[in-house]
């Protein structure tokens, strides 16, 4: 077996490796992504393994890897970091410690979603961020009636618009008025395929829930929802009125629930998503 470990960047890796079959040991410096794929496309049909901390902007080369059958391992960044008693840290330093640590079989590999699951997820992804935008734009016109004098329950409803859109206000604050609800139009016809697209996976997913039953509450509903079938809690819709799961330090995950208001409405059926290192 080739054993490889890979301190990953957007536009080069620096890698160190050695085949534990012939003692062979090497080096080097790959610029992505011709010569990163070269490499990996040349040791096809070998038994590979990959390590490399967990980052971002690698999500073309974990499709590499797999489509090549190698094993690909994620790991925790701040244990690989722990683990390495020096302060200077370097390109090279780092793969020669992700190498060693892979040999020794002490390497922190973290979870990872399948493959397959990716587009699944970027849907979840995708809807969130369209609600977040929503509910903003939804708070800005709640703060605009409540400048003028107009306080009822923050609860969006249709007779909540009328009031607000029935609210005299001059120049700019009624174009103000006039752009935000424009916006949250355009933004309720773009999250409405969005959630269709959600009640058709969680369908698919769960085959006796009907599609028709948009209270979650029937077996296999949308608060069952998962991105990935290893090991995810389901997620309840209470949680899914609260914010994603963010990773502290320690990369665990962790759940914030939301104060309760106008956000709870974002939260229909929004899954659970797991940050995997991954940038904003």
């Amino acid at each position: 077996m080739m054993i490889i470990g890979c301190d990953f960047h957007p536009r080069f890796e620096q890698i160190a490796f050695v085949d534990q079959e012939t003692g062979e040991y090497g080096e080097r410096r790959l610029c992505h992504p011709g010569e990163a794929e070269q490499f990996y496309r040349s040791l096809a049909g070998r038994q590979v393994r990959i390590g490399l901390e967990a980052t971002g902007n690698f999500r073309w080369f974990r499709r590499l890897i797999d489509e090549l059958g190698h094993e690909f391992l994620l790991g925790d960044a701040a244990a690989i970091r722990a683990a390495c008693p020096r302060r200077q840290k370097t390109d090279k330093r780092d793969a020669r410690h992700i190498l060693n640590m892979l040999v020794e079989d002490r390497f922190p590999a973290v979870w990872q979603p399948a493959v397959e699951n990716e587009e699944l997820r970027q849907l979840l992804l995708h809807r969130c961020r369209m609600v977040r935008m929503r509910v903003r734009v939804k708070n800005q016109l709640d703060s605009m009636a409540k400048n003028e004098g107009l306080l009822s329950s923050r609860v969006w409803s249709p007779r909540r618009r009328q009031q607000i859109e029935t609210l005299p206000l001059p120049g700019w604050y009624a174009l103000r008025r006039k752009d935000l609800l424009a916006l949250l139009d355009e933004l309720n016809k773009r999250i409405e395929p969005l959630d269709e697209a959600v009640l058709q996976a969680a369908g698919a997913k769960h085959g006796s829930w009907s599609a028709d039953d948009s209270s979650g509450r029937g077996a296999g509903g949308v608060a069952d929802l998962r991105a990935d079938d290893r090991g995810l809690a389901a997620v309840s819709q209470g949680q899914a009125c609260g914010q994603l799961p963010g990773a502290d330090s320690g990369r665990r995950v962790q759940f914030r629930q939301a104060p309760p208001g106008a956000h709870q409405q974002a939260g229909k059926y929004t899954a659970a998503l797991v940050a995997g290192g991954g940038r904003q």
